[in-house]
């Protein structure tokens, strides 16, 4: 119950006093203009807690009768509500929509007794006549209970469906009657799928045994103003209809996740979507129950991240940064973003995964991009071998890299076998390569006792070689230098900025 008494109990102590209404009706707020009252409690009401709602009904009689007009206020409706209380706000409420809280005791990690039936049938005799009201429905319950009595309501203005199995998933065939229904998130509940359409926001996770890919493609095909996608923890792994060839047009899409499904089938899905605003895309692959080769996902992935697009003030696509840390490898382009998860990364396992995934999202960028980046940024790698494989990568990929940031706060003595590299050739064929022949500009932050001596070498062995570039800018945050390092760098460089680097 939310509030500790009924609310008849309230509405009677809030006006038992005549004399505390009486000192309270002469206050000079209580001379304002009821629409000007109604703005300050409009405000001053967060509509997280009907108790709230309550002590401000209770200052007198005139702020009751103003809050009893304000419908608006009136419009959360939830299972764990005093009988009592649920019949006040669906009066109260008039005709406004209602945001409706469905959630069964007893069926998450918490336990706890279950909600009684009779609790359960109360409030259903309560609340379904208003089914035509619900703009947002919460639905939790037990894999064994009677879902048609929500699920099957006519909810002709439901906008949003918030639905969770927190135990076993369960397949529920029903077929929705929510023409308005727009944002669909649903854990652990596989619904009859071909009910929806035109969504803006779909996450599913976790759902069993559907949907499967046909099914999925069919939603984006119907959705062409989404701009949430998640698909999570589905095996159902039926391969996507071969027909499908035409492209699926969803351009507000912005945020896309996939996480544990199977990799070739949603590859092909994904390679259907064309999304040019998309901004962020997650890609879990902690697939120990689904065998093959995750790469084409992550090639799909970097399909989107490699297009071609022009530079604007908040998205400069001449810049590529690349970070890491124990379970995540992220992909930046301007403000575009790839993130690759595995929680395997973080026991030292499968760490080939991450230069592989590295590689296979470069593999469909567009040329145009990859001539027109300028800056790689490195931060958080794992470790040396990862560090020279990731630039030996991006290496092959961008000949046109101007600048290279290196970020090391975690792992520090990273930085030391890239700078070998960087102050040497590779060896090719009968020729020799030098990584990043183009570099002119160096940017270095590390800790402070981090000897960072190592970059008079880079410098050095850059000066007059035909092939490469001589570097003519370095920057250093943090860090150790020697006194005649620092002099030797002057004589070289055409700039040099250090902060907060101590120099011995």
């Amino acid at each position: 119950m939310e509030h500790p008494s009924s609310p008849v109990d309230d509405w009677n102590l809030a006006t038992s006093s005549e004399g505390v209404h009486s000192h309270n009706e002469s206050l000079p707020i209580h001379q304002l203009p009821p629409e000007l009252l109604q703005i300050i409690i409009g405000e001053a009401y967060d509509q997280k807690s009907y108790r709230d709602l309550f002590t401000i009904r209770s200052v007198c009689k005139y702020w009751m009768e103003i809050v009893d007009s304000m419908h608006e206020l009136w419009t959360r409706v939830s299972l764990k509500h005093d009988p009592n209380l649920l019949s006040m706000i669906l009066e109260k409420s008039s005709t406004q929509p209602l945001s409706v809280s469905y959630k069964e005791d007893g069926i998450d990690s918490t336990g706890g007794a279950p909600t009684p039936e009779e609790k359960i049938a109360g409030f259903l005799r309560r609340v379904t006549p208003s089914a035509g009201r619900w703009k947002s429905l919460e639905y939790w319950a037990r894999s064994d209970a009677q879902h048609d009595r929500i699920l099957g309501l006519p909810l002709h203005n439901l906008q949003t469906l918030l639905v969770q199995m927190p135990q076993t998933a369960v397949n529920y065939t029903g077929v929705f009657d929510a023409p308005r229904l727009r944002d669909l998130g649903v854990y652990g509940l596989s619904l009859n799928w071909r009910s929806f359409a035109n969504m803006r926001s779909l996450q599913i996770d976790g759902c069993v045994p559907s949907p499967s890919v046909d099914e999925v493609h069919t939603l984006l095909k119907t959705s062409p103003n989404l701009e949430v996608l998640k698909i999570a923890r589905i095996r159902q792994t039926s391969p996507i209809d071969d027909t499908y060839s035409a492209p699926i047009h969803l351009p507000r899409l912005k945020s896309l996740l996939v996480a544990q499904v199977p990799f070739v089938h949603y590859s092909r899905l994904l390679d259907l979507i064309e999304a040019q605003n998309l901004r962020r895309f997650v890609v879990f692959h902690h697939f120990d129950f689904i065998p093959g080769d995750f790469t084409p996902m992550f090639e799909s992935a970097g399909r989107f991240l490699g297009t071609h697009r022009q530079s604007s003030d908040d998205d400069d696509p001449s810049r590529l940064r690349v970070f890491g840390s124990n379970d995540t490898l992220a992909t930046t382009v301007g403000n575009f973003r790839i993130i690759l998860k595995n929680y395997d990364w973080t026991q030292g396992t499968r760490k080939e995964e991450r230069p592989a995934g590295l590689a296979a999202i470069l593999r469909r960028f567009d040329r145009r991009l990859c001539q027109n980046i300028r800056v790689i940024r490195f931060s958080g790698m794992q470790g040396d071998e990862e560090m020279v494989d990731l630039a030996h990568i991006l290496h092959r990929h961008f000949p046109s890299v101007q600048e290279l940031v290196l970020k090391f706060w975690m792992r520090p003595t990273c930085v030391i076998p890239i700078l070998g590299r960087l102050s040497s050739p590779l060896p090719h064929g009968e020729n020799e390569r030098w990584l990043f022949p183009k570099l002119i500009a160096f940017h270095l932050e590390a800790p402070n006792d981090l000897v960072c001596d190592g970059i008079l070498e880079v410098v050095e062995a850059r000066q007059n070689v035909g092939q490469v570039q001589a570097i003519q800018q370095f920057t250093i945050e943090g860090g150790n230098l020697r006194r005649d390092t620092v002099a030797k760098l002057k004589t070289y460089l055409r700039e040099l900025h250090m902060t907060g680097t101590k120099v011995t």
